[in-house]
């Protein structure tokens, strides 16, 4: 490969090297804030939904009815689910004192009647300050809120559990869609990169050419007489050459001034001796 080539290949890929990383790591914390906010906004919809239900179980608290005297609250929440497909169930619990609490209405029926998972009254509790709270549970979306009666007393809550494949499906629809422009702005990159870097260095390269062969031809003791300058690399060679080329001439005489004096003290010498 020709040296000229083989350093501007080099050069560009030290350069690209930077460029890559810089696309990466902006591509990393870019998916990660659009999954946050994806994330935020599905939950959020949900959370309206669960809010909805619980403003309707409300009314019926109103009335003086308990938890389990609504029985409209199961058809309720049944219409609620056939309505979004995206909702896998909906529940409604009862706290039944200390950490343990019983679910009374269900869109799986199979669950009506059993116990409330721990977690859902851990959680509850732990936000007694919000009427909405997030469940971790593990590749499904849950949120939760708050039932209270007319003292402000938490004695309940509702969960809407939500299959997070449209979640994917999303994240796995960006990611590809970045990957493809990240691709295409590194190989645009590199293009402008090789470029740019073949241009500077051949720039550079005919300045420090001619400063070469300058150089070459003073300590030679050949005349040269310097190109017009182009750019300030040449401007501040061609003051530095010329102080210096001056500078070499002034000791010059100098020296040629010392020898003379030296040759006519030796010659008076040799004629005193005489």
């Amino acid at each position: 490969m020709i040296p000229g080539l083989l350093l501007t290949f080099k050069v560009g890929l030290t350069i690209m090297s930077v460029v890559i990383f810089s696309i990466m790591l902006l591509n990393f914390v870019t998916y990660l804030k659009y999954d946050s906010i994806l994330d935020n906004v599905v939950g959020s919809r949900f959370l309206v939904i669960a809010d909805d239900l619980r403003q309707t179980v409300s009314n019926g608290l109103d009335l003086g009815l308990s938890l389990k005297e609504l029985q409209t609250t199961q058809a309720v929440i049944e219409g609620v689910k056939k309505s979004d497909p995206q909702i896998l169930s909906i529940s409604v619990f009862a706290i039944e004192g200390g950490d343990t609490g019983k679910i009374l209405y269900n869109t799986r029926h199979a669950g009506i009647g059993g116990s409330a998972p721990s977690v859902w009254i851990n959680t509850l509790k732990s936000h007694a300050s919000s009427k909405y709270w997030i469940l971790n549970e593990d590749n499904v979306g849950s949120v939760g809120v708050t039932i209270v009666n007319n003292f402000k007393e938490p004695i309940g809550g509702i969960v809407v559990r939500y299959d997070q494949k449209y979640l994917m499906e999303k994240n796995l629809f960006f990611a590809k869609h970045l990957v493809f422009y990240s691709l295409s702005a590194i190989a645009i990159s590199f293009i402008v990169v090789l470029l740019l870097v073949s241009f500077v260095l051949r720039f550079v390269g005919t300045s420090f050419g001619n400063m070469h062969h300058a150089v070459e031809a003073f300590v030679t003791g050949t005349k040269v007489k310097l190109p017009p300058p182009n750019n300030e690399i040449e401007r501040e060679f061609s003051t530095m050459f010329s102080a210096t080329a001056s500078l070499w001439e002034q000791l010059g005489k100098v020296e040629t001034m010392m020898a003379n004096g030296k040759q006519v003290e030796d010659e008076h010498t040799n004629h005193e001796k005489i």
